[in-house]
C-alpha cells in the first residue's frame, strides 16, 4: 500500500486518488506498554465504521526508557500494530512524542498541543465523535 503525491492529490500504486478517514490510536499509558490491547479487534471496527487511516502514537520513553538503553520488545510491538494495520486495510501515520506522556513539560517545543487532540476513551469508539475532548496524560485513546 505504497502512496505517492500526484500534483496535489495522494495516490495509490495504480494512480487511483486516495482520500483519507482517520482516526487517533495513542496510547499514553505505560502500564499497557503504550500500544492497546487487541488492535486487531479495534482495527476491524474502524474499517467497519470507514475509517482507512490510524495516527499511531510513538513514545520515546518506550523506544528509550532509559538513556542509551532501546526497548527492542516495544519496537518489534510497534511494527506488528502497524502490520495488524495494513493487514486490515489501514493506512499509517506514525507520531512520535518526544516528551513524557505523564507530563506538561516540552522543553524542546516537539509537541505541538493542538497535536494532543484525542477523539475519545476506547471503550467510547463505538461512536468515536461522542466525546471530543482534549485528552487526560494518562489512558489510552482512540
Amino acid at each position: 500500500m505504497k502512496i505517492k503525491i500526484s500534483g496535489d492529490r495522494f495516490v495509490n500504486e495504480n494512480g487511483d486518488q486516495i482520500l483519507f478517514n482517520g482516526v487517533n490510536f495513542v496510547c499514553k499509558d505505560p502500564g499497557q506498554g503504550y500500544l492497546f490491547p487487541e488492535p486487531e479487534r479495534v482495527f476491524r471496527r474502524f474499517r467497519e465504521q470507514g475509517f482507512n487511516l490510524i495516527r499511531l502514537g510513538i513514545f520515546w520513553d518506550g523506544v528509550e526508557p532509559q538513556p542509551g538503553v532501546y526497548d527492542q520488545d516495544y519496537l518489534q510491538r510497534v511494527r506488528d500494530v502497524i502490520e495488524l494495520a495494513r493487514q486490515n486495510g489501514l493506512y499509517v501515520i506514525h507520531h512520535k512524542n518526544f516528551s513524557s506522556p505523564m507530563n506538561d513539560e516540552d522543553p524542546a517545543g516537539s509537541i505541538d498541543p493542538g497535536e494532543n487532540e484525542q477523539i475519545g476513551p476506547m471503550e467510547d469508539f463505538a461512536s468515536p465523535f461522542t466525546s471530543s475532548s482534549r485528552a487526560s496524560h494518562t489512558g489510552c485513546f482512540v
